[in-house]
């Protein structure tokens, strides 16, 4: 098949979840011709000789800016921001062009943010990879919010998300998502569109227990730091989590690695005894130099690889149950699950101080990962995908 991938991101380097998720359905279409659409900040590292390498040809267009009046004027449009927020005509005739001249048979969208891309296309098989449902993200605002106005602005948004979602997911063939509890979600509301459930994966042999000593007062966080619940995460884990934890042990550190930090996340790395790194090309070094890996997380959905990278690092994880969905994990076992911030400062300070519990979780973690969550059977399970829709392509 020639097969077309169009991402909001450059899938190289491998620095966040997302671009994980991507690479894996790429090396799952290894013996098919694949291109590449994607899209670039102005600072954004772009591993352009491994894209050239990993692709038939390669596209990439800058990431369109978001200015105050775009933002403003889609409160009076029917289409969320998420869905025009990567949107160029230059790169819709572009895509319409290889979908024409290259004889396209797949396309897939990563994420639900390329899918107005979609529109007007005809011909090619479409799947949607849904890293998230972003309408069940912008839902978990609401009962964050004081503010009554506010509360039901985000309701408003959560509502017009929902609807986008949906119809979105039912002009695809195939809808993946991360999890079977995102499967089900989605599938309860687009009866139509065939929905398969394909888990994250690490792989376990790059991403393996380091011989380096940690740091034993050192707690890091990894993500995209412009995407918000990340910001979120760790607003919250500072102004509320930290100096819970700080009353037990003073001295402890923390590390915020992550691409494009918003200026609220670049201010926290002037607090005492907090770094925020920017871009790092490789994160395994800074994982491998903390004690403890938390994930604070409040909102979002699907499964998140960042936990699973740090487990598979042989890193205890101490997380909230939203940051933990989809991933079969027991509290104690191979996790630790807090939901306050009294009771997640609790179990990091608990962590650093116990090295018997740091053996503990980092051994069923990296258990949990080798078992379940291994790069050879999603790549099975993803070519079959492909297989059954080279099938009926041909059986047309």
């Amino acid at each position: 098949m020639n097969v077309l991938i169009i991402a909001p991101f450059p899938p190289l380097p491998e620095s966040s979840g997302s671009k994980m998720r991507a690479m894996t359905l790429l090396r799952s279409l290894a013996g098919h011709q694949v291109f590449l659409v994607a899209f670039c900040g102005a600072d954004e590292p772009i591993d352009l000789a491994g894209l050239q390498k990993s692709f038939a040809e390669v596209h990439v267009f800058p990431r369109p800016k978001m200015g105050f009046a775009k933002v403003f004027l889609n409160h009076f449009s029917p289409r969320p921001l998420l869905a025009k927020r990567f949107f160029l005509r230059s790169a819709r005739s572009r895509i319409r062009q290889l979908v024409r001249e290259r004889q396209i048979d797949l396309v897939i969208s990563e994420t639900l943010i390329m899918t107005g891309y979609f529109r007007g296309m005809s011909g090619p098989y479409r799947v949607l990879d849904e890293h998230n449902l972003e309408f069940i993200r912008a839902g978990r605002r609401v009962p964050m919010t004081r503010n009554g106005f506010k509360k039901f602005y985000y309701y408003l948004i959560m509502r017009r998300m929902r609807h986008h979602e949906i119809n979105a997911v039912n002009a695809a063939d195939i809808c993946l998502t991360c999890s079977d509890e995102d499967a089900m979600t989605i599938g309860r509301l687009c009866s139509q569109t065939r929905i398969v459930a394909v888990p994250n994966t690490v792989d376990s042999e790059y991403f393996r227990p380091a011989s380096a000593a940690r740091d034993p007062l050192r707690i890091v966080y990894i993500g995209s730091m412009w995407y918000e619940p990340n910001v979120d995460a760790m607003r919250y884990f500072c102004r509320e989590v930290l100096p819970l934890i700080r009353q037990k042990a003073s001295d402890v550190t923390l590390v915020i690695a992550g691409d494009e930090p918003t200026h609220e996340v670049r201010k926290l790395g002037l607090e005492k005894g907090v770094t925020v790194t920017g871009f790092l090309a490789d994160i395994r070094p800074f994982l491998a130099s903390a004690s403890v890996f938390v994930a604070p997380l409040r909102m979002g959905s699907g499964t998140r690889l960042k936990i699973l990278v740090a487990m598979a690092m042989g890193i205890p994880v101490v997380s909230t149950s939203i940051a933990a969905e989809g991933i079969a994990v027991q509290d104690g076992m191979n996790i630790r699950i807090a939901d306050d911030s009294y009771a997640f400062a609790d179990a990091v300070t608990c962590i650093l101080a116990d090295p018997a519990q740091q053996k503990k979780l980092a051994a069923g973690g990296r258990k949990l990962v080798l078992e379940n969550y291994s790069c050879q059977a999603v790549d099975r399970q993803l070519r079959c995908v492909w297989q059954e829709i080279a099938q009926g392509l041909e059986a047309k």
